[in-house]
């Protein structure tokens, strides 16, 4: 594993929806680890260059800067200043970690040190073989690998909780045939735990207390009918199974899931969206099986998030049609329902989304990735949401993670692709 500080494109203070997209210079050195508080010069037409120069990058912009509330005008901060403006929008340089095909990557706190650490899955290489990759941060921003340690089963996802509530987050992995395993963190990174066969072939997971019991469980949909079963825990990281949902007479599985409480009533639900294209909430239900709420979707949402995106208290729902370039909004009415999909025009290329108030505004945004591409869609209030000018990654981007890394207190984005894991800091 070669970890690469990559200074390609990135863009700086300010990103407004009419810019143009930022131009990039590639270029890369072996490091032993990659230092998050180096960045790269701006060239002098706006877009990143390779320097040695280390720093935050600024695009050049002749309207001025803007200030929180994106009006125009004489400078009143940028990027670098130290200084957090609400609605700025700046990162550091790329920089990325080369690992060949990586198919997800988590965040969370593995060696119990109170800093977030990434968990990297790579494609397997053989039937039956993978790893999972640490890569820990040390107090000086410092990334670099920990141990790996291999299941013994090929992957398809991850998810990262603290099973037995010990402190350290652990690491739950789900294959394509019908294996469960979970890898529990300690001071000395991730060791061997539970491994299970689960009843079907799943591929997917989510995380939560869906039993009510204070005690984190695990739901696995299923990749081949619309099914999620449910295996609770009891605080020691045990796991039992418990329960099942099915949306009955409909033959086609799941793409994608994520949780929340989309009924109002303080209990986390799963909403998953499936092949056809049916938005589906499993609706939790302490005692017995969760129950089905069918939405109409608008094609396959292969990727979708949900956030409280208008502000109404209830979670409002994306998904992205890849290849359609259209990424479908379903606002929450709150009860378990959904409103009608309207349709954003977004490029052809995105393969992911997430939603996070990434320029600190107090409204959520959405970021989007595919390809080379990642964009931000921020968030001017009530869901009026309006691109930004893309940032260029060169990794084949496929998964999108909000998070904050440091202390900075300022969501930072973590890219998983065909080239490595590409890590986005923020810049005050």
């Amino acid at each position: 594993m070669t970890l690469a500080a990559a200074a390609v494109a990135c863009t700086g203070h300010p990103i407004e929806a009419d810019d143009g997209p930022a131009t990039s210079s590639a270029a890369s050195t072996s490091v032993a680890a990659v230092d998050d508080t180096s960045g790269s010069a701006p060239s002098s037409d706006g877009g990143a260059a390779a320097s040695d120069a280390t720093g935050p990058v600024e695009a050049s912009s002749s309207a001025g800067t803007t200030d929180g509330d994106d009006t125009t005008g004489g400078a009143v901060g940028g990027c670098g200043d130290g200084i957090p403006i609400a609605g700025e929008l700046c990162w550091l340089a790329v920089m990325r970690v080369a690992i060949a095909d990586v198919i997800d990557v988590q965040v969370g706190d593995i060696d119990g040190d109170d800093r977030p650490d990434l968990l990297v899955l790579p494609e397997r290489e053989a039937p039956r073989a993978a790893e999972v990759l640490p890569l820990l941060r040390d107090a000086a921003g410092v990334w670099s690998p920990g141990a790996a340690l291999a299941p013994g089963v090929a992957l398809a996802e991850i998810a990262v909780a603290d099973l037995d509530e010990d402190g350290f987050d652990d690491v739950i992995g789900a294959d394509e045939a019908a294996a469960l395993v979970t890898m529990p963190g300690s001071a000395a990174g991730l060791t061997s735990g539970l491994f299970q066969y689960s009843y079907a072939p799943h591929g997917l997971l989510v995380v939560g207390d869906f039993d009510d019991d204070d005690d984190m469980d695990i739901g696995m949909p299923w990749t081949s009918k619309p099914e999620i079963d449910y295996w609770t825990g009891n605080g020691d990281g045990a796991l039992a199974y418990w329960e099942f949902s099915l949306h009955a007479g409909v033959l086609d599985g799941y793409v994608d899931a994520v949780v929340g409480d989309f009924t109002g009533d303080g209990l986390v639900d799963v909403l998953a969206s499936s092949t056809t294209g049916y938005l589906d909430v499993h609706v939790a239900a302490p005692g017995q099986a969760p129950t089905v709420t069918v939405n109409a979707g608008g094609g396959m949402a292969a990727a979708i998030d949900a956030a409280d995106l208008d502000g109404d208290g209830a979670l409002d729902v994306v998904g992205l049609v890849p290849g359609s370039g259209t990424l479908a909004l379903l606002r929450g009415l709150g009860d378990g329902t959904l409103d009608a999909a309207v349709p954003l025009v977004v490029d052809a290329a995105m393969l992911d989304v997430a939603a996070g108030d990434v320029d600190d505004d107090g409204n959520v945004d959405l970021v989007l990735v595919g390809d080379d591409l990642v964009q931000v869609w921020r968030n001017h209030g009530e869901a009026d949401l309006q691109p930004t000018a893309p940032l260029l990654t060169a990794g084949g981007g496929r998964r999108i993670r909000i998070a904050r890394l440091d202390d900075d207190g300022l969501p930072d984005l973590v890219i998983a692709g065909d080239a490595g894991v590409d890590i986005v800091m923020s810049a005050p």
